[in-house]
C-alpha cells in the first residue's frame, strides 16, 4: 500500500520505472566505454544519486522494507567514493538514520563510520547517531553543522522525559523539518511541484532513528506526513 500522501501509486510506478531505465542507460554507456574518461566519476556518482533516490521512492510507493534494505546495503561500498559532509550533510544524516532503522550489520555500519572519520563533521547529531551503534565513537561535538533545522533536535536528544521528547519531536516534524530545509535551500524541497516529476517523497529518517534509539512511543506520529512509521516498526511486522 502506498505510504506517500502527496502523489499517486501510478506516479510512483512511472517514476521508479523511469529511474531504473536511467540507471541502465548510464551503466550501459559505462560498460561500453562510451563515456569520456574525465566524466566517468561524475556518471558513476549520478548512478549512485539515482539509486539513493529510489530508496526514498520505493518507501513512498509501498515496497517491502526488506527489498529496500537490500538496495540500501548495495549502496554502502559506494558511499566512500561519492560523499563528503561538505557537499552532502543531509544525505549522510539520512544514510546514518536508515542504517539504524534497517538494522544493517555492524561491519556495514563501520564502513559508513570510516567515511566520517576521514571527514570529521564535528556535529552533535552525527555523533549521537553513530554512538548509538558504535560505542567506541565518542560524542565530542558541541554544536550542529547546520543549526537550521537540526538544533531543534537537541530538545529531543537531551530530554529525559520520554513524553516530552516525543512532543518535541512532533514539533520538529510539524513545524521545523520541512520549513528548515526550505530555508537551507536543499534541492529536494518543493519537488512535488516540479513539472519534471522529480519528487520521490518527503521522509524524515532521522526522526525515526531517534525514536528507535531513545525507545519513544511514536503512536502519536503514526499519521504524521513526514514520519516513516512503517520503517521504524518493520522488525515488529516480521516477527
Amino acid at each position: 500500500m502506498i505510504r506517500d500522501s502527496i502523489k499517486t501509486t501510478e506516479y510512483f510506478n512511472i517514476f521508479i520505472q523511469r529511474e531504473r531505465e536511467r540507471i541502465n542507460k548510464f551503466q550501459d554507456k559505462l560498460d561500453k566505454n562510451e563515456i569520456k574518461e574525465d566524466r566517468v566519476i561524475s556518471v558513476k556518482k549520478k548512478i549512485f544519486n539515482i539509486q539513493n533516490g529510489l530508496i526514498n521512492a520505493k518507501y513512498s510507493y509501498g515496497n517491502e522494507i526488506s527489498e529496500i534494505k537490500e538496495d540500501f546495503v548495495k549502496l554502502i561500498p559506494k558511499i566512500s567514493k561519492y560523499w563528503t559532509s561538505v557537499s552532502g550533510y543531509v544525505d549522510m544524516i539520512w544514510i546514518l538514520s536508515l542504517s539504524i532503522l534497517l538494522d544493517i550489520k555492524d561491519t556495514e555500519f563501520e564502513e559508513i563510520v570510516e567515511v566520517l572519520k576521514k571527514d570529521n563533521p564535528n556535529d552533535i547529531l552525527v555523533d549521537f547517531l553513530i554512538n548509538s551503534q558504535s560505542k567506541d565513537w565518542n560524542i565530542k561535538a558541541t554544536g550542529f553543522k547546520f543549526n537550521t533545522p537540526y538544533k531543534n533536535l537537541e530538545s529531543v536528544i537531551n530530554e529525559t522525559d520520554k513524553e516530552k521528547a516525543i512532543e518535541n519531536l512532533k514539533l520538529y516534524l510539524d513545524k521545523k523539518w520541512y520549513q528548515g530545509h526550505k530555508a537551507l535551500g536543499v534541492g529536494w524541497v518543493d519537488n512535488h511541484k516540479s513539472k519534471h516529476d522529480t519528487y520521490s517523497g518527503y521522509w524524515c529518517w532521522e526522526a525515526g532513528a531517534l525514536v528507535k534509539i531513545l525507545g519513544l512511543d511514536d503512536s502519536s506520529l503514526k499519521e504524521q506526513q513526514y514520519y516513516p512509521y512503517d520503517m521504524v516498526h518493520y522488525k515488529e511486522e516480521l516477527v
